[in-house]
């Protein structure tokens, strides 16, 4: 243990007359198990009795910090963005996490979902009414796809299709079958229909495969994660003793 205050106790406890005297002290403990001991500082015979009642060890708070991670919406008129608030410290429990803005949400998580494009704010306070407060989140959708006006043409001539905006690259389609779309990722490209020919494009990048959450389904064990608990074995492990016939 550290910082262990006051570090010296000054007071003489009452006689029985006066009553019970409360004595607080507060510590950091630096490791998962202590041990306190109480003792009398009096070396006489005289007055060397005492008795101890409510004797309560009670867990101190951190200050209140956290984080927050955000997803952007996909398209700009999409609302499958999404905001998470992570806290620590503080006293428990956490009251409600609030999400105020473009949309407003209140929930015991901190996971807010199905947002829009649109500036947020988050907070939540906890058992002693510290607050912790995030303002001015933005989330951004990419420009929405802006492509060239529709063309008339001739039998055996060619136009430009051409587009910009959006997020990764480009897929262009057909509808029916163009023969003469040979480089269908291109922004711009020249296309020579045979019949009245409907071109669509899509942008957008590939969702990687990846697991972002390491061990994530615990095959690997009690690694690549942070807690408060001790994994210890079974202080009672279950015993059977078959009965002797």
């Amino acid at each position: 243990m550290n910082n262990i205050s006051p570090a010296v106790l000054n007071k003489l406890a009452p006689l029985p007359e006066e009553g019970w005297q409360k004595v607080s002290y507060s510590f950091v403990a630096t490791a998962p198990a202590i041990l306190v001991r109480l003792r009398t500082l009096n070396g006489g015979a005289l007055g060397n009795d005492f008795a101890v009642d409510d004797f309560v060890i009670e867990e101190g708070s951190l200050p209140l910090e956290g984080s927050i991670a955000t997803t952007n919406p996909n398209c700009p008129t999409s609302t499958d963005g999404s905001i998470s608030v992570t806290v620590t410290g503080g006293s428990l429990p956490y009251g409600s996490f609030n999400l105020t803005g473009t949309v407003t949400q209140s929930n015991s998580n901190g996971i807010f979902s199905d947002l829009p494009t649109g500036t947020y704010s988050v907070s939540v306070i906890d058992n002693n009414g510290e607050e912790f407060t995030v303002e001015t989140i933005v989330l951004v959708a990419p420009n929405d796809l802006v492509i060239s006006e529709p063309a008339t043409i001739c039998e055996g001539e060619s136009t430009e299709l051409s587009v910009s905006g959006g997020v990764g690259s480009f897929t262009w389609t057909a509808n029916p079958e163009d023969s003469s779309l040979i480089n269908p990722n291109a922004s711009t490209l020249t296309v020579s229909p045979l019949v009245t020919t409907t071109y669509t494009v899509i942008s957008g990048e590939e969702s990687s495969t990846t697991n972002l959450v390491f061990n994530g389904d615990f095959t690997q064990g009690n690694v690549g994660f942070i807690t408060d608990y001790s994994q210890v074995p079974d202080p009672n492990p279950l015993e059977f003793n078959p009965p002797m016939i």
